[in-house]
C-alpha cells in the first residue's frame, strides 16, 4: 500500500466536461478551486493497473466562495507499458461530493442545484524527475449523474497539481 498527498488548483469552467476534453471554445467562470487530497493506492496483480481511494477538501474563490468535500472510494489508474513522452498513467475515479453552500457556478449554469452530487475525476499523471512525485492534470467534476443524486447543472474545473508519495 502506498500513501500520497495531492495538492491541486485551477480555473472553474462554464463548459460541460465533454467540451473540456475536446477543447471546444472553453469559457471560464470567475472562480478558482484549490484543494488537497490524501490517497491510499494498491497494486493489482496486473502491473498495468493500480487502485486508489481518495479524500479531498477543496476551497473555491472568486464568484463561488464555498468549500467542497469529495470522497472517492474507487479510482483506477492505467499505467501504459511504453507511455508517450512524460505520461506516466491515466486514471478515472468516482465518488461523492458535498458542497458547503449551493455552488454559484452551478446556479449560473442553470436555475437550481444541490449540495450533494456525484464526483468524478479524469486524470493524467506525468513524470517529474523524482520517482515519488508526479505532476497531475485533471478534470474535477461534480454532477447529478443523470439525475441520480441531486438537481441542477455540473461544476467542471481543469486542475493541475503535484502528488507526493510517502
Amino acid at each position: 500500500m502506498e500513501r500520497s498527498v495531492l495538492v491541486f488548483g485551477g480555473p472553474v469552467s462554464l463548459n460541460d466536461w465533454g467540451q473540456l476534453v475536446t477543447l471546444e471554445e472553453v469559457e471560464y467562470a470567475n472562480a478558482t478551486i484549490f484543494g488537497v487530497a490524501g490517497a491510499l493506492t494498491w497494486d493489482f496483480a496486473n502491473p498495468r493497473f493500480r487502485f486508489s481511494m481518495e479524500a479531498q477538501v477543496a476551497r473555491y474563490f472568486g464568484s463561488q466562495e464555498s468549500w467542497e468535500v469529495n470522497l472517492v472510494p474507487a479510482m483506477i489508474h492505467y499505467v501504459p507499458k511504453n507511455p508517450p513522452g512524460p505520461l506516466k498513467s491515466v486514471g478515472y475515479g468516482l465518488g461523492f461530493s458535498y458542497a458547503s453552500d449551493p455552488p454559484a457556478v452551478e446556479l449560473a449554469r442553470g436555475d437550481e442545484t444541490t449540495r450533494e452530487k456525484w464526483y468524478w475525476a479524469l486524470e493524467a499523471a506525468f513524470v517529474s524527475g523524482n520517482p515519488d512525485r508526479d505532476y497531475i492534470l485533471r478534470i474535477h467534476h461534480r454532477s447529478t449523474g443523470v439525475g441520480t443524486i441531486g438537481n441542477g447543472r455540473s461544476t467542471n474545473a481543469v486542475v493541475i497539481g503535484v502528488r507526493q508519495r510517502f
